[in-house]
């Protein structure tokens, strides 16, 4: 029975816990939501995951040259005799091109031969074809360059994750207060309405002017509506982008407008072309192509190879007495005289290094023009925010002017309800240029590639760093 008691204590004393919890809105400043998107976007979780992917493949391509132990069993029949081969093989691939293999196994037969142990020693050692590193490393740097192309794609999504955080950030600042300033509008709205009912039961207006202000408060209304719902989406869009639940409830702290100070356009380009990770990756293609066609003509090159085996054979596994060793020192080669789809492979090779290399070229333009287009809408959205800050004040005081008009008996309520929807146009203006003055600068760090911290190793030149 007391069991039955405290449980539906204890049940309800944990939704009222759940309850609170879900209620309590969680404060983020401009910092802290970026931080978190960083830490728990599902997109981003799986870009890091391609990356570490890659790096796999870096290990994977870099353990062909480890140290290979294999062990030998084999059990059998020879002659109506039993067969038994116990044993290990070892061989080793380094990066020149040489390979080195060492066997020792016991052998038992079973037979007037008896058993018996073996001893090998191989080596292989190409001359010209798959001779030297550039060869033989290849497939560690393309799995190399495959990491770099998937780290710089993680960190671009990372700097464009930023800013897309940054642009909801600042769609929900003015949205908030479009809604406050909407509701402001209903407020003047109805306040009108009163005050034009009032005049047509005195016979100083008609029911056209009633009409009209009804007419503008239920668009006022509307207004409001639409903006609400257009500030919940945005919010369940930048809970996403944070990796929340799309209903957490958010609190975020006021931004400041942001400003950065300009340098002028070719020491801007200069140092986009320093920072770019799409730079720096199109530098690292034309590096690759060039290797390409190196190896290319490395592989019109005759194979030969130097070979060389010592083996030992002793009984009952003594190497001593009875011993029965031979060694093998060789050369052998292959090579086709007809070279015509080696030299095409050739051509290719070059021509697609040839076209890396003007690529680079092109992107060099395409981040100058970028560059150079986000300073000029940074200087814009500037002036612009000048105007419009003047615009705004010149509608509230026309929108003051009519309303004292009107109340005194001086004008009609067209005026006061014209005004009014200048100094909403004026009002929407006003805060969309805020927003648009304050991402523009964000814009241009973004476009500069120093939006987010990158490591040196992925930017231009960092290879060499």
């Amino acid at each position: 029975m007391h069991r039955v008691r405290v449980r539906p204590l204890l049940v309800l004393a944990w939704l009222a816990l759940v309850t609170a919890d879900a209620g309590h809105a969680r404060s983020l400043d401009l910092d802290d939501a970026i931080e978190l998107a960083l830490e728990q976007n599902r997109s981003l979780v799986i870009d890091a995951l391609d990356v570490r992917a890659a790096r796999t493949g870096v290990a994977r391509a870099e353990a062909e040259f480890d140290v290979r132990l294999r062990p030998v069993l084999e059990f059998g029949t020879l002659d109506d005799n039993e067969t038994l081969i116990v044993g290990v093989e070892t061989s080793k691939r380094f990066r020149t091109g040489t390979e080195v293999s060492v066997d020792l196994v016991s052998e038992d037969f079973d037979t007037e031969l008896g058993r018996r142990a073996r001893l090998a020693v191989e080596f292989n050692q190409p001359l010209f074809r798959r001779f030297g590193r550039l060869v033989n490393e290849e497939p560690i740097k393309r799995a190399t360059s495959a990491l770099r192309r998937a780290e710089r794609l993680y960190h671009a999504e990372r700097a464009n994750l930023v800013l897309d955080v940054i642009e909801s950030y600042e769609d929900i600042q003015r949205l908030e207060r479009q809604v406050e300033a909407d509701d402001t509008s209903l407020e003047r709205a109805d306040e009108l309405l009163r005050s034009t009912t009032a005049k047509e039961s005195l016979g100083r207006t008609t029911r056209i002017d009633v009409l009209r202000v009804e007419l503008q408060k239920g668009l006022a209304a509307s207004r409001l509506a639409a903006d609400r719902e257009r500030l919940e989406a945005e919010r369940q869009a930048f809970a996403e982008l944070l990796g929340l639940d799309p209903d957490s409830p958010v609190e975020l702290a006021g931004s400041v407008m942001f400003e950065v100070s300009l340098p002028t356009p070719a020491a801007a380009v200069g140092r986009a072309l320093e920072n770019r990770l799409d730079y720096a990756q199109a530098i690292a293609d034309r590096d690759d192509a060039e290797r390409g066609a190196l190896i290319a003509e490395n592989l019109v090159l005759p194979d030969v190879r130097v070979s060389g085996r010592y083996e030992r054979a002793d009984r009952a596994l003594a190497f001593a007495d009875g011993d029965r060793s031979r060694w093998f020192l060789g050369v052998s080669g292959d090579t086709d005289l007809n070279t015509r789809a080696a030299r095409l492979d050739i051509e290719r090779a070059q021509l697609q290094a040839a076209s890396a290399a003007q690529r680079i070229r092109v992107v060099e333009l395409g981040i100058a023009r970028e560059v150079r287009q986000a300073m000029l809408a940074y200087r814009r959205s500037r002036a612009d925010l000048k105007t419009l800050d003047a615009n705004l004040e010149n509608a509230r005081a026309r929108l003051e002017l009519a309303r004292r008009l009107f109340e005194a008996g001086r004008a009609d309520n067209f005026s006061v309800t014209d005004a009014e929807e200048a100094f909403l146009d004026a009002q929407r203006d006003r805060l969309s240029g805020r927003a648009s003055a304050s991402l523009a600068g964000y814009d241009l760090l973004h476009a500069l590639g120093v939006l987010v911290d990158v490591p040196a190793a992925l930017k231009p030149g960092g290879e060499a760093r």
